[in-house]
């Protein structure tokens, strides 16, 4: 419970990458709480999860300059997947995309005192995340955040000048998994088409099932079930 990482008038420039950051706690706390004078830092390729009702990321730009936040994964319960306040501080974020922001609340991020419910929403209200995702990453479990959604597996920035291996110390590629484990999806087969439910010879038992497979799996065209 409580904060995964809260960084107050950091000092100096930094690296912060291939890190689990997960908190269950309730609104009021954050997984990430960054809050003032942050200078010059990368926050690269870390698995965020919030599995409370708090936000996954929430950074407070004061007296800030120079930072990148990049494919990253900020995973909420029913909080925000990112908060961003303060808004006179120039260039305190230079580069804040290639991201998966993800939450099944009602509001993904917050700029300042404005929600916003969708991806699109996020992009045009907050100026980042052009090329960010929104897909559940699904996290093997709450402490071990090792995702298996394929929409993700390559979606990221080529960093590999900075960051070429992951938390496991596998080799990162040019199109490089979000997050702090670099996986591959190849074996996931996107479902597309009609599909049966049903005990038998069926395509899935329990419409439980079905379901459970349009996340793992994603989807890669209409669906329908009978």
């Amino acid at each position: 419970h409580g904060y995964a990482l809260r960084l107050y008038y950091p000092n100096g420039s930094g690296l912060i990458a291939n890190n689990f950051f997960h908190s269950a706690s309730s609104s009021g706390y954050q997984t990430v709480y960054i809050l003032y004078g942050l200078n010059n830092t990368n926050f690269y390729h870390n698995s965020v999860s919030a599995t409370g009702t708090g936000e996954a990321f929430h950074f407070d730009r004061y007296q800030s300059t120079g930072n990148r936040i990049v494919n990253n994964i900020f995973s909420a319960n029913t909080g925000y997947a990112a908060n961003l306040q303060t808004p006179s501080a120039v260039n305190s974020i230079v580069e804040m995309d290639y991201n998966d922001l993800f939450t099944s609340g009602s509001f993904l991020g917050r700029v300042l005192s404005t929600n916003y419910g969708t991806l699109n929403e996020w992009r045009t209200g907050s100026g980042f995340d052009a090329s960010s995702v929104f897909f559940d990453p699904q996290f093997a479990s709450t402490t071990n955040l090792t995702p298996s959604a394929p929409g993700i597996a390559s979606a990221g920035k080529n960093l590999l000048t900075t960051i070429s291996t992951d938390i496991n110390n596998v080799a990162r590629t040019a199109t490089p998994s979000l997050g702090a484990v670099q996986y591959s999806a190849a074996a996931l087969t996107p479902l597309s088409g009609m599909y049966t439910i049903g005990t038998g010879a069926f395509d899935y038992s329990t419409i439980t099932t079905a379901i459970d497979a349009m996340r793992v799996n994603g989807i890669s065209g209409p669906v329908t079930f009978l």
